[in-house]
């Protein structure tokens, strides 16, 4: 509990204790800031020895300002908390009997207060004698702006309540007032308490698996434990999918040979094997955490995705039998020698770590959630430090992610569990045979299906539509499949007429696959630019640009959009796109194909932001929409004024974007 109160308000109380020791030589503490008003509503409250009374507290909060009921769902904000220290030492019990509801923000991602509000409370009064007294009352909050979404140190201001104590009668007068409400025993009423009025709110973050198990995260993220718990079970659900299977016979069968027949070497290369998956998911988390999404953009370089894209395909080639791939033939000789001697655990734990690589991009949509969460929370922190002139320390930044790689390690954990399973139980399955051989075919098509996302991505990133992408796609393939029907082989009158055959169709499909690639190349623009690329360019100066995707007519133009909005009094839906995010498509065609999405998104004027134009530069670098740094997809909803009601990342999330659509139009009329 102490490590996660750290993570929840470490920064923050950091920053209070900088105020209250350093003499506040900076002025940056004794700023003039917006106050909240409280007082006591009852001007005298009579009490007799053990009887019970009710007091009301006014709290206002100034105009164009909100305070916390809540610490967030990350945990940032200091909650409104009513400190009765000389009421409890006086022998006094408190208990909260009504309180403001507060409002959901979806911009602090938090309950908020604003205006006047009351809050009621019952006193049961201590056996003293008679005596008329004034007790001191703290309130401890914090609150923010509205307009420039600043968010002012935490505070805490002292009213009075008036009490009047008299005597007391043997029968007393407290029994049938006692509410089910429980009595406080310590200092504090606290309203981050009060989360089950909450839940709705945080559950509401999208739909199916991905949905439910980020919903879990955001309810549960400051309890590390109950987060872990999640992330196991986010893992072994993850690692039901169609694309891991093939993996597990695979995994048997290398475990089988790495413990050469004995239970006891098995057992330990399974777990080497585990620790392995694990560790790849550890490093993935706390890399996320320490560069807040530079890890993200690495991915999204078209460089990085189209070496990944030859990687695998090399790989994967090489296992559907095309060529024998090996590397450092003598240094693997050396590894294997000191395999025999040392075990071979620690190339079993390398082999584990590989695993855990591969079958990531089975599981890409819930990792890349995750990894999301971790980040923000990095990304969070420093937008509220750099507001109050301070920046987040390298140790601050490490604690919270390696909180982020215990996570992810859970993740891992869940993952790798059918790899274990399947290793400590490997001496029951099936030897060694002619049947791994098409395991390893099929292995080799699913990483062949691998190398070719990466190509469309890294080709989507460089703003190559996809049918050119197809076409020099094709002409690869096809020089590649020349060269094997023997393109160099040497002509020659002792041929046979088959082999004449395939010299002559090699060329045939050479020449054929040169054409497909250069002139794909000549319209992708990476060698000229492309007439499609003008023709982009000269409809983005006009003043409206839009999309039509079925009946879905999609808006180019912020300003356009937002004046058509106030026009027709509806919501703007926001679909940050890149050809490259393999997501981004998916709604797309999702959009079309499905109803429900279809007829809700007519209901809200569209508007398409591609990741090339210069207004997603502006909606980037707006602390709101903090995601767009991290990575797509990424939806917005803007009410008919243009004023932020909603966003997600999920694409298929369909009742809550439905949802959102309808409360955002609603709410304007």
């Amino acid at each position: 509990m102490m490590f996660e109160k750290f993570i929840s308000y470490g920064l923050t109380s950091l920053l209070v204790l900088l105020c209250l020791f350093s003499g506040d030589s900076t002025g940056l503490c004794k700023a003039a800031t917006p106050e909240i008003e409280a007082s006591v509503v009852e001007p005298n409250i009579e009490l007799r020895p053990g009887e019970t009374g009710y007091f009301s507290v006014r709290v206002v909060v100034p105009s164009d300002h909100h305070a916390y009921l809540d610490e967030g769902d990350e945990g940032f904000f200091i909650p409104l908390e009513f400190e009765f220290t000389h009421l409890v030492k006086s022998g006094f019990r408190v208990k909260v009997d009504e309180m403001p509801e507060g409002e959901r923000e979806e911009k602090a991602k938090a309950t908020v207060l604003r205006g006047e509000n009351t809050y009621r409370f019952s006193l049961e009064a201590a056996e003293t004698s008679p005596s008329n007294k004034i007790f001191p009352i703290n309130l401890r909050y914090q609150i923010c702006n509205d307009i420039s979404n600043v968010c002012y140190l935490p505070d805490t201001i002292s009213f009075s309540l008036p009490l009047s104590l008299g005597e007391g009668d043997d029968q007393g007068s407290s029994a049938g007032k006692k509410t089910d409400q429980p009595l406080l025993t310590d200092e504090f009423i606290t309203q981050s308490e009060r989360n089950t009025s909450l839940e709705a709110h945080k559950t509401q973050k999208g739909e199916g698996l991905t949905g439910w198990l980020l919903g879990k995260y955001h309810v549960y993220s400051k309890n590390i434990f109950i987060s872990f718990f999640f992330m196991v079970l986010a893992g072994i659900l993850a690692a039901a999918t169609p694309c891991v299977y093939p993996m597990l016979p695979i995994t048997s069968a290398f475990l089988i040979q790495r413990g050469g027949g004995s239970r006891e070497k098995g057992t330990g290369h399974a777990f080497f094997y585990f620790g392995g998956i694990i560790f790849v998911y550890i490093v993935m988390g706390y890399v996320a955490g320490m560069t807040g999404g530079a890890l993200n953009v690495i991915m999204r370089s078209a460089v990085v995705n189209i070496v990944l894209a030859l990687f695998f395909a090399i790989l994967a080639l090489s296992m559907l039998g095309f060529y024998d791939l090996s590397f450092g033939q003598g240094l693997q000789t050396k590894m294997d020698t000191s395999a025999k001697s040392h075990a071979g655990y620690s190339g079993t734990f390398l082999i584990g770590m590989v695993a855990g690589l591969v079958v990531s991009p089975c599981v890409g949509p819930i990792v890349f959630a995750l990894l999301l969460q971790i980040t923000n929370q990095i990304a969070e922190l420093s937008s509220q430090y750099l507001v109050a002139g301070l920046s987040i320390s390298f140790l601050q930044k490490t604690l919270i992610s390696g909180r982020g790689g215990v996570l992810m390690g859970g993740f891992g954990i869940g993952i790798g569990l059918p790899f274990l399973l399947v290793g400590l139980f490997s001496n029951r399955m099936p030897k060694a045979g002619s049947w791994m051989v098409y395991v390893k075919y099929v292995l080799g098509l699913i990483i062949l299906y691998f190398a070719f996302s990466y190509y469309m991505k890294g080709m989507g990133v460089s703003q190559v539509k996809s049918g050119v992408s197809y076409g020099i796609l094709l002409g690869l393939v096809s020089i590649f499949a020349s060269v094997y029907l023997g393109l160099f082989k040497q002509w020659g009158d002792d041929m046979t007429p088959g082999e004449k055959l395939r010299k002559a169709l090699s060329l045939i499909v050479f020449i054929f696959g040169i054409h497909f690639f250069y002139n794909g190349l000549g319209q992708s623009g990476i060698l000229l630019e492309s007439n499609l690329s003008r023709v982009r360019m000269e409809q983005s100066t006009k003043e409206e640009l839009t999309e039509i995707h079925g009946d879905l007519i999609w808006h180019r133009n912020f300003e356009y959009a937002l004046a058509l909005a106030k026009k027709e009094n509806k919501p703007i839906f926001i679909d940050f796109y890149a050809d490259w995010c393999a997501n981004c498509v998916a709604f797309q065609k999702l959009s079309l194909r499905n109803t429900v999405l279809s007829q809700a998104l007519k209901k809200a004027v569209l508007l398409k932001v591609y990741d090339t134009d210069k207004q997603y530069e502006t909606f980037r670098d707006d602390p709101l929409y903090a995601e767009l740094k991290r990575g797509l997809p990424f939806f917005v909803i803007l009410k008919p004024d243009g004023n932020f009601f909603w966003k997600g990342t999920q694409y298929n999330a369909v009742n809550t974007m439905r949802k959102m659509i309808e409360s955002a139009g609603s709410g304007s009329e």
